[in-house]
């Protein structure tokens, strides 16, 4: 049975954010600062992905390693009250906030339309692009500067 045109466009907007909080914490786990390969990264929703106000806001993504996800003490599958501790502590100050605002925006659950599905499909296809390019450059860069001294 195929997949409604809906939920391919959510798995395709699911796997771009992922992508883009992959990128956007460079591969490394933002509690503890580790080096991950794309396999060990976990992208998590600061607020359930079941909210679809904020399922794909980029401000929604934290990239945690395996350990820092699920097993330490203020892991947010472990205890999501210390973890969103810790985010207001590391992140600035108001983010938290602003997404529980957002999140609870027209009831917070309502699924976007079709066309706006796609438009946001398009938007997170550039940012993603975008980020490829500048994280590209800044490897060259990185490369010309180590290897030129």
């Amino acid at each position: 049975m195929k997949k409604s045109m809906r939920r391919k466009l959510e798995n395709e907007l699911d796997d771009l954010w992922r992508e883009i909080i992959y990128l956007t914490y460079d591969f490394t786990c933002e509690m503890c600062g580790r080096e991950m390969t794309p396999e060990e990264c976990h992208a998590h929703h600061i607020i359930p992905r079941g909210n679809f106000n904020v399922r794909w806001d980029l401000g929604n993504g934290s990239l945690l390693c395996n350990y820092n996800h699920n097993e330490a003490p203020d892991a947010p599958h472990h205890d999501n009250e210390k973890y969103l501790e810790w985010l207001k502590v590391h992140r600035w100050k108001g983010h938290y906030e602003r997404l529980l605002r957002k999140s609870g925006e027209k009831g917070g659950a309502n699924k976007l339309e079709i066309l706006e599905l796609m438009q946001l499909r398009n938007r997170l296809k550039e940012i993603k692009i975008c980020m490829e390019e500048l994280r590209a450059k800044s490897s060259l860069l990185t490369y010309t500067i180590r290897y030129s001294l």
